[in-house]
């Protein structure tokens, strides 16, 4: 009985730890979309959040690269392409998207 209760009582300490250790669903699918005016917020919110693992960090740096370079913000872009790089260092898009910005921004 004690056991169960204790049990209890564990389950119900862990349930707002786990929720904040999940990243923002809403923010997460967001970040994730083709409009780049709101997935740019949308990815730096959930960075700014602190609760990414890496394979999260490594999408969500990724995907607000890519909305970076479509709005022609190069530096930005390249940026978060090496922080996604350095998340998972076999990402070879990252690297190839990376590789062009350097390349466009050389030649814009």
């Amino acid at each position: 009985m004690i056991r169960t209760i204790a049990a209890a009582l564990l389950a119900i300490a862990l349930v707002p730890a786990l929720a904040l250790a999940q990243p923002n669903k809403r923010d997460y699918d967001t970040c994730a979309g083709d409009d780049d005016d709101k997935a740019i917020p949308a990815c730096t919110r959930l960075i700014k959040a602190g609760r990414l693992n890496q394979k999260q960090k490594r999408e969500v740096h990724y995907n607000r690269a890519l909305s970076y370079a479509n709005k022609r913000r190069y530096d930005e872009a390249i940026a978060d392409y090496s922080t996604a790089i350095n998340a998972d260092p076999s990402h070879p898009h990252a690297y190839k998207n990376r590789g062009i910005l350097f390349y466009e921004r050389k030649n814009d």
